[in-house]
């Protein structure tokens, strides 16, 4: 369970940094209210994406379909809240979102991956002598 909290501590940090980032890039002050507006509908859509794939049941680091599906589900329920809510929508924007997000929130999953099979490969041949 201690891995899980990790990976949805890294989730939440990744799309806090996606947040800082678009509201930097778009010469927008980098205060409380603004990065919250921006942040809120992702990180709702990060946990509705933890809860819906009872993430704390499988290894976190898990490409597919796992982080995959963490990103579509992020993503897509932040741009519903988006719309619900007035927020900005353009396509450029739904791209954009959903290109970081896949690199930021896939990208520490493919490198934990990589780290967890060399551990066991390592630990195979260690046995094997």
């Amino acid at each position: 369970m201690r891995n899980y909290y990790r990976a949805l501590g890294a989730d939440a940090l990744l799309v806090i940094v996606f947040s800082v980032l678009g509201t930097l890039s778009h010469n927008g002050a980098l205060t409380i209210v603004n990065l919250a507006r921006v942040a809120w509908p992702f990180l709702a859509g990060l946990v509705l994406a933890h809860l819906v794939l009872r993430a704390w049941r499988v290894e976190p680091w898990r490409f597919w379909p796992h982080g995959v599906f963490i990103v579509a589900i992020t993503v897509v329920t932040a741009m519903l809240l988006r719309t619900l809510t007035g927020a900005g929508t353009a396509l450029p924007f739904v791209l954009v979102s959903f290109a970081v997000n896949a690199l930021f929130l896939l990208g520490w999953r493919i490198i934990a991956g990589i780290i967890v099979r060399r551990k066991k490969a390592s630990v195979g041949t260690e046995n094997s002598h």
